[in-house]
This record gives structure tokens, C-alpha cells and sequence, in this order.
């Protein structure tokens, strides 16, 4: 069995991280659409890079559930399309006046701080972003001044983010790739992707099993 890649004819959306792959069954071959990425180097917005539902103030389509729709609409089986679930985050400076709980979020001056490991202005691993809420050792009661406030999701709709000091950062973790795969599994999907293994945790640093994301989102299919 022979497996290609071939350019999709759908219009690309416009939310990010996120990749869906559409199975051809007639002519065995593989499809991927791979949305245009809102990353951190995108200077003029600021926003969840891969929300599974339709948030407030955006556009129908920029959301997980609105493409796997589309995709089915137009005769993709359902049981062919597999979901990518991303291991990193992507992160942003934002100006002095910039409301940081007002998401999407405006008045950027550019993507955040590379990181020790990615070394890339806007994107962090999963590990480089649970490092920044876990507490600091020496500190007393756990918390430190050099913390970011994790703001999770609530509704499962958007994923997580974390805020400090004119930084603010959206990515993916053990709980909202869960319920990507618990939606994969309760739409008989084929299955998921993650993107990639490197990103994730696999040193077992966030204090979970060594890849968290992978495993949890494993878990709930």
C-alpha cells in the first residue's frame, strides 16, 4: 500500500497549530490541509493557536470542529480523517496598555523570547511552557515572583494560556489534547497525529509521565 501527500483544494483556514488529514479511500492516498499558522511571529494579533470549538468575536472557521466539518461535507469519510494535536505554544510581547484577559489580543510589539530548546522567536515546547508555572525551588508557599499565571480552560472550547509582565503565551497541554482525542473518538474519527514528539515532554519534567501530551491524549481515545 502506497501513501502520497497531495496539495488540498479547500480553502486554507486561519487558526493555527492545527492540522487535519483527509484519507482518500477511492484512490488509497493520503490529504493533508494544513491551515495558515496565527503565530507568534503575526505582529498584529494575538489568540488561541488551536481552539476545537467556536469562540466569541472570531470567524466560524477559525476553529478545529468548523474544518472537520467542512472536510465531511464535502465527502470526506469520516472514519479517514485524522486529527494533529500540537505540543507547543506560541507566544507574544505585548505593548505596556494591552489587556491581557481581552483575547484575541492587540497592541503587540512582536513574538516572545526564543527558547532554550526550540531557539525560536514566538514558539516554546510544552516542557519550556510548565516550567513557567511550576514552583520555583527555595521559594517558600511554592510561589515566585518569575511565575506566569496559568489561566486554564474552563468551557474546553480554547485551550490554555499563561500571562506575566507584558508576555502572554496559548498552547496545548495533557488536558485539552485529552478532550481533542475524546472529540476524535466521540466523532469516529480515524485518529490523531501529534506534532511533534519533540516538542513534548519527553524527559518527564512537568511532573507527569514522560510525554504527557501524547500519553493523555492517548489515554482518551
Amino acid at each position: 500500500m502506497s501513501t502520497t501527500t497531495q496539495q488540498q483544494q479547500f480553502p486554507k483556514p486561519t487558526f493555527t497549530n492545527q492540522e487535519l488529514y483527509a484519507h482518500d479511500q477511492e484512490n488509497d492516498e493520503t490529504h493533508d490541509v494544513t491551515p495558515t499558522l496565527l503565530e507568534g511571529r503575526n505582529t498584529k494579533l494575538a489568540d488561541f493557536p488551536s481552539p476545537l470549538y467556536e469562540l466569541i468575536d472570531r470567524r466560524n472557521d477559525e476553529n478545529v470542529d468548523a474544518w472537520v466539518k467542512y472536510w465531511i461535507s464535502n465527502g470526506a469519510p469520516t472514519n479517514k480523517i485524522i486529527l494533529g494535536i500540537p505540543t507547543y505554544g506560541r507566544t507574544w510581547k505585548l505593548e505596556s496598555d494591552s489587556a491581557v484577559d481581552q483575547i484575541p489580543l492587540t497592541g503587540l510589539e512582536g513574538p516572545g523570547e526564543p527558547g532554550p530548546l526550540t531557539k525560536e522567536a514566538g514558539l516554546l515546547s510544552y516542557p519550556e511552557i510548565c516550567t513557567k508555572v511550576q514552583p520555583q525551588q527555595g521559594v517558600k508557599g511554592g510561589a515566585s515572583s518569575t511565575q506566569f499565571k496559568k489561566v486554564a480552560d474552563s468551557t474546553k472550547r480554547r485551550g490554555q494560556y499563561l500571562k506575566k509582565d507584558g508576555i502572554w503565551i496559548g498552547y496545548e497541554d495533557p488536558e485539552s489534547a485529552a478532550n481533542k482525542a475524546a472529540y476524535v473518538k466521540n466523532k469516529g474519527l480515524a485518529g490523531i497525529a501529534v506534532d511533534d514528539l519533540t516538542l513534548d515532554d519527553f524527559r518527564g519534567i512537568c511532573g507527569r509521565s514522560k510525554y504527557a501530551i501524547l500519553q493523555a491524549a492517548a489515554s482518551a481515545l
